[in-house]
């Protein structure tokens, strides 16, 4: 389903729906503004190839809204990247777009399981059936029941399958939550599969024993030339989820924390 904004309610404070969906008392902000509201505490994504190839992977239905029009929200698909220049093609949505709207802004928004994605981005070119957009800054939430924070520091995690009885490969933590983490594993190993069972041993913390914790495979993405991201969630005991906040602290704090 495309993002329609009419019927997000449920999903995001009223708060945040009530100046974009407009009324009779309240008028729809402009773009700009609207794209204040979307993405103030959103994380600011440095590598937007990420939410890219999630669009294109999925043929994810976006939603976007142009300047000429801040209330009224049209579908439209991501069809490709341009290499050099960085900017998107796009499927033209059902309203006509004339030559005059080259230079519109436009503010586009998606998601999928896990994350909101969305852009303010202009207008640049017109092509029969598809559309040209230069994005701005790109930025992302996460839809999981508990929040991720990026590693800010290189930690190492060692896992081992139920069936071993020490760890037999290594990961390096790009996130990590009380809900799981997503870490990089070598281009050397592509055997993950979605539903595998591994226990994750993070790094032990000053006075503190080893730490192994039950997670499971849930996601995969190749990350070239990098090697494989893995995303797993946790399945922690009591004990476990308290020590997982002691790293979290050291590892992962949360920017101004």
């Amino acid at each position: 389903m495309p993002w329609e904004l009419g019927g997000w309610e449920k999903e995001m404070p009223a708060s945040v729906m009530a100046p974009l969906v407009g009324s009779s008392l309240q008028p729809v902000l402009p773009l700009a503004q609207q794209a204040q509201q979307w993405f103030g505490g959103w994380e600011l994504m440095l590598d937007p190839e990420v939410i890219w190839s999630a669009w294109l992977r999925h043929s994810q239905l976006l939603t976007i809204l142009f300047e000429d029009r801040p209330g009224k929200d049209q579908s439209c698909r991501l069809l490709g990247v341009d290499a050099v220049t960085g900017q998107l093609r796009m499927e033209k949505p059902s309203r006509v777009l004339a030559p005059k709207d080259v230079g519109l802004e436009v503010l586009v928004l998606g998601r999928n399981d896990c994350f909101y994605g969305g852009f303010l981005g202009r207008l640049t070119e017109l092509a029969p059936f598809t559309f040209r957009v230069a994005p701005g800054p790109v930025y992302r939430n996460q839809r999981r029941r508990s929040q991720r924070f990026p590693v800010r520091q290189p930690v190492q995690v060692g896992l081992r399958r139920p069936k071993d009885l020490e760890p037999t490969r290594t990961g390096w933590l790009l996130d990590i939550g009380y809900g799981g983490i997503s870490m990089l594993s070598g281009a050397d190993s592509f055997d993950w599969s979605p539903g595998q069972k591994w226990f994750v041993t993070p790094p032990a913390l000053a006075n503190e024993a080893s730490l192994e914790i039950e997670a499971e495979v849930r996601h995969l993405q190749v990350r070239e030339p990098q090697g494989l991201q893995v995303g797993l969630q946790w399945y922690p005991t009591p004990k476990a989820r308290e020590h997982l906040g002691e790293r979290l602290k050291v590892w992962a704090a949360p920017a101004g924390a």
